[in-house]
């Protein structure tokens, strides 16, 4: 028989793995965009503008998308927590980290996995900026 213990810390390492594969894909995604870009810019002399728009708009709703869904991931996480402390019985080693200043090192992690697909919107809006101020 599985105890809610288990069941938390099972959700838990699933809803990781979960975060680690989305922003596997998103950047995954990115990389053949980028790539692609290079390519239809290195052929397309009077269409700049349009190529870049397109591809930068494509990669910014891929971004946003990663965002919502990161998020999504960051709620079930501190649901899970709050289960997790109102338990009675569990384990002195929390599967949470370690609180550091009353923020958990997950959250902070979590926190640092939002910056990753900001950091590629930055990137398109840059490369777009840059096209269109040629």
């Amino acid at each position: 028989m599985i105890t809610q213990q288990e069941l938390i810390i099972s959700n838990l390492t699933r809803e990781d793995g979960l975060v680690n594969s989305r922003l596997s894909w998103l950047m995954t995604a990115q990389g053949f965009l980028f790539a692609s870009w290079g390519l239809v810019i290195g052929s397309t002399f009077g269409k700049k503008i349009v190529a870049s728009t397109v591809f930068a708009c494509l990669g910014i709703f891929l971004c946003l998308a990663a965002i919502i869904v990161i998020h999504i991931s960051h709620k079930f996480i501190e649901d899970l927590k709050t289960k997790w402390e109102a338990l009675e019985g569990k384990s002195e080693v929390s599967p949470f980290g370690i609180d550091v200043f009353g923020i958990s090192s997950r959250v902070k992690f979590l926190g640092l996995s939002y910056m990753l697909p900001c950091g590629c919107i930055i990137a398109w809006c840059a490369l777009l900026l840059t096209v269109c101020l040629e």
